[in-house]
Formats: structure tokens, C-alpha cells, sequence
């Protein structure tokens, strides 16, 4: 996720909720680092190293955290549709635009400005 974006919401929640916005805010956290594990059926001791991964490890818990979501939303998709499914898709969803989307945004801005200073480099 983008740390500005984190941190605004992390900030609206304490603000508007004190405490109890703190606490809400470590619970949705919990919850979207536990709903694709859940999906997987994984060995208990095989979540808890993917949690630790993700949490202290951090170049190599960013990439695994991409790897679960994506591995589960698969997982997902063969299973048919109830209100847990329809959850994770919607906190795919939210991973989507908070993760990956500015990635992808990122490496097009970076692609478009390598293929300017690439142009501009010809003509001159």
C-alpha cells in the first residue's frame, strides 16, 4: 500500500474514533493479512511463518503478500460463490487498487518517461 494513503486513513480513524479507531484500525489490518490464508487451507504452522514472513521481513514479505492474494484469488475463483467468497473478492478489490494499481501506474509513468528522455536524447 502507499504509506500516504495509509497513513490518512490510519489518522482519520484515530481521529474520529480515538482509541476504539486505533484498535479498528489494527483489526482491519489483521483481517486482510489473515482473509487469504484462510481461502488456502494451509498447515497451521505454514500461515504463522507466512504471517511472520510478511510482517519482519519486509522486500521478501511485500513480494509474498502479492503471492498469497493472487494464489488465493485463484483458489477462489474454483470454488463456488457464498458470503465469504464474496468478501475476499471484495478485499481483493481493495488490495487491487491499493497495491497493485500503483505499481502498474508507477512502471507506465517510468516507461513513458524513459521513452521521452529517449526521444529527446534522437532530436537533439
Amino acid at each position: 500500500m502507499e504509506k500516504g494513503v495509509v497513513l490518512f486513513v490510519k489518522d482519520k480513524l484515530v481521529g474520529a474514533l480515538g482509541g476504539l479507531g486505533l484498535v479498528l484500525w489494527y483489526l482491519i489490518g489483521l483481517v486482510l493479512l489473515c482473509i487469504p490464508l484462510y481461502f488456502l487451507n494451509l498447515p497451521f504452522w505454514a500461515d504463522a511463518l507466512i504471517i511472520l514472513a510478511i510482517l519482519y521481513l519486509r522486500g521478501i514479505g511485500d513480494v509474498l503478500t502479492f503471492v498469497v492474494w493472487i494464489w488465493a484469488f485463484l483458489s477462489v475463483l474454483k470454488m463456488p460463490l457464498n458470503r465469504v467468497s464474496i468478501v475476499f473478492y471484495v478485499t481483493f478489490a481493495i488490495f487491487c487498487f491499493t497495491s497493485i494499481l500503483p505499481v502498474i501506474v508507477n512502471l507506465v509513468i517510468s516507461i513513458v518517461q524513459a521513452f521521452k528522455e529517449c526521444y529527446m536524447k534522437r532530436k537533439s
